[in-house]
């Protein structure tokens, strides 16, 4: 079976400084930061998983990775969660996929996406409320159409 893995540490754009905590309490910034379950604000290395927390800004530069995949269509998986309230992700490649994350964790099936080889993706949110905060734990392009059978 074809299948790529991202993990936290595979994705470059986010930051290893955390404002607040991984709280979105005041201010104007709207950053990816990198982090662990209980530490926001580790170096990339060292995380588990991409926070994302907005304020007024309207926007933040995508997260980058880069597909070592064969040029195909793969079913692209999520594993994390948002608070309620439109928590939307998008990831990009030739095509883009859209999905919601749930308020746990759980894995998500964004749709089908189309690469090229040694694509890179992008991964941002969309339309995402003030105040709300994300995180994403995993994202797998798989050939297979079947919710992966691990957890991060």
């Amino acid at each position: 079976m074809t299948v790529q893995i991202f993990r936290a540490a595979d994705w470059r754009g986010g930051t290893d400084t955390a404002f607040e905590g991984c709280k979105a309490n005041s201010g104007e910034y709207t950053l990816w930061v990198y982090a662990t379950a209980t530490i926001c604000g580790v170096p990339r290395e060292q995380a588990d998983r991409v926070v994302m927390f907005r304020q007024p800004l309207p926007g933040v530069s995508p997260l980058r990775g880069t597909s070592h995949l064969p040029e195909g269509r793969y079913a692209a998986w999520l594993y994390g969660a948002g608070d309620p309230g439109h928590p939307w992700v998008n990831l990009c490649a030739k095509t883009c996929v859209k999905g919601e994350l749930p308020p746990t964790p759980h894995w998500v099936l964004l749709g089908w996406l189309e690469v090229r080889a040694h694509h890179q993706l992008l991964l941002k949110t969309w339309d995402q409320p003030d105040g709300h905060q994300l995180y994403i734990q995993a994202v797998v392009l798989s050939k297979a159409d079947g919710v992966p059978e691990w957890i991060p």
